[in-house]
């Protein structure tokens, strides 16, 4: 749910639940002090609150089904180069609204026509794109620590070497 097109005011209530939530270390009870504050809104009559509650449990639901889903008609066994692949029959498939915005569904492979196959395929080259660039990154960012070994991590290193981290990234 995107908070951000929401009025200023419900922002503000939203982020001093937050705020207070946060101070907890444990993440369970952190999540018992988010809820506890979002009932008491939603029950105060504070719509902001109505909306979130109502897009938790979507969520939620939606994570159940997905186990579900992924337990049930979970493999499709697959020989690829003389090894035997497991892979899930269902998958997750962007799309988007009318409106724009994207969506997710789950839908099983085998039954997708031919073009959903194909952009089912170039969404995932994409996203192999996507970890290569990221594995780039952090090659680029290792390369500090050879440079400098007695750097805690790449900010450091890059201080140490008097180096502006941004510059050196996008030098050639």
């Amino acid at each position: 749910m995107n908070t951000k097109q929401w009025p200023r005011d419900w922002q503000d209530e939203l982020d001093v639940l937050l705020e207070h939530a946060v101070l907890f270390r444990d993440t369970a009870a952190r999540r018992i002090e988010l809820l506890a504050g979002l009932y008491s809104a939603s029950e105060g009559g504070r719509e902001w609150a109505k909306l979130l509650l109502d897009d938790f449990h979507n969520v939620g639901a939606d994570k159940l089904l997905k186990r579900f889903d992924d337990q049930k008609r979970r493999v499709a066994l697959l020989d690829h180069e003389g090894r035997l692949l497991n892979k899930p029959r269902v998958v997750g498939k962007a799309k988007r609204t009318t409106t724009g915005a994207p969506i997710y569904q789950r839908e099983l492979i085998t039954a997708m026509s031919w073009e959903e196959l194909r952009e089912l395929r170039q969404q995932r080259l994409r996203q192999v794109q996507a970890a290569s660039d990221t594995v780039v990154l952090i090659d680029k960012l290792l390369e500090l620590h050879i440079m400098c070994p007695e750097a805690t991590d790449p900010q450091d290193a890059a201080i140490r070497l008097g180096l502006d981290l941004d510059e050196w990234l996008t030098a050639a």
